[in-house]
């Protein structure tokens, strides 16, 4: 005789959950640094072939161009950024509700503006939008 199911049995169990936010939690986060790694080494490397493209007299508008495609794309990867650390933080809400009657916090609040992760994150952008600029303005003097 075949046993019934229980309308239980199909009920995902609190433990899943709390494991499927921990991994979702974690893999947002270590995409947003990701993307920062490659975002350093895309305006590294685009510095780079915007003063090797300068030295070529041939290709001195392209040194130009260079640099504001790498802007472009350096924009993208901060957006994207911006979206990873949009879900992390909306998982951390729902975490630290598990979290609230033990007294822990997944995303403490900062003491100060600055060590804010975003803040510091947009003060990047702001420097190495100034970068590209002062590099191009200096390469097509």
């Amino acid at each position: 005789m075949a046993s019934d199911k229980s309308s239980n049995d199909d009920r995902i169990s609190e433990n899943e959950i709390y494991k499927f936010l921990t991994a979702h939690w974690h893999h947002h986060n270590q995409l947003a640094w990701s993307k920062l790694y490659v975002l350093l080494a895309l305006q590294a490397s685009t510095l780079a072939g915007a003063y090797q493209l300068h030295d070529i007299d041939a290709l001195k508008p392209a040194s130009f161009g260079l640099l504001i495609v790498g802007l472009v794309v350096a924009a993208l990867l901060y957006l994207l950024m911006q979206r990873d650390w949009e879900i992390r933080d909306y998982v951390a809400k729902k975490l630290d509700r598990v979290h609230r009657e033990h007294d822990i916090e997944v995303l403490p609040q900062p003491n100060r503006m600055l060590v804010k992760g975003s803040t510091l994150l947009k003060t990047l952008m702001v420097v190495l939008v100034i970068t590209n600029f002062a590099a191009a303005f200096v390469m097509n003097v």
